[in-house]
């Protein structure tokens, strides 16, 4: 949000703010394209943001939300919530400036796939994968040459 504010600051000439982020790399750009249409062709919006539609049974502080225990419903039948991927975010110069959040008070929601987001996580797993072997391999070499040349050589620790 403080990076929206510093972009209007920066950039005040235009009239739409979006954020895209580089954790959601596999986004297609027909919801890119559905979020900024919809906002820039009407008034009845004033921001956008990409979600996944949800159709579970969800609780909060012990109590059902989006529905009633003792009807049975079927899922598809069940109130559908909207969970935010922080994937894509639009809003509009007058709301930002207002509202000072990347959410406006008329959102539309532009509903996305599971798989949008599904291959970035599966991307970043092995490419984890792949360095945690690297390191290990290097780790061992570098203890081996210890050995060897039985000097003293400092290992860095990754953080990640």
């Amino acid at each position: 949000m403080i990076y929206l504010i510093i972009i209007l600051k920066d950039f005040p000439e235009y009239d739409y703010y979006i954020q895209l982020f580089a954790t959601a790399p596999c986004l297609q750009d027909d919801s890119i394209r559905d979020c900024f249409n919809t906002l820039t062709s009407s008034e009845k919006y004033d921001s956008c943001f990409t979600a996944l539609k949800r159709n579970r049974s969800y609780w909060f502080n012990y109590l059902p939300i989006n529905y009633r225990p003792e009807i049975l419903q079927r899922s598809q039948d069940i109130t559908s919530l909207a969970e935010e991927t922080t994937g894509l975010y639009e809003i509009s110069k007058d709301s930002l400036k207002k509202y000072r959040c990347r959410i406006g008070s008329r959102p539309y929601i532009s509903y996305v796939f599971f798989k949008q987001l599904i291959l970035i996580w599966r991307k970043i797993s092995k490419l984890q994968k792949s360095l945690e072997v690297c390191i290990r391999d290097i780790i061992d070499r570098i203890n081996f040459l210890k050995k060897i040349f039985d000097f003293p050589i400092k290992i860095f620790r990754f953080l990640y």
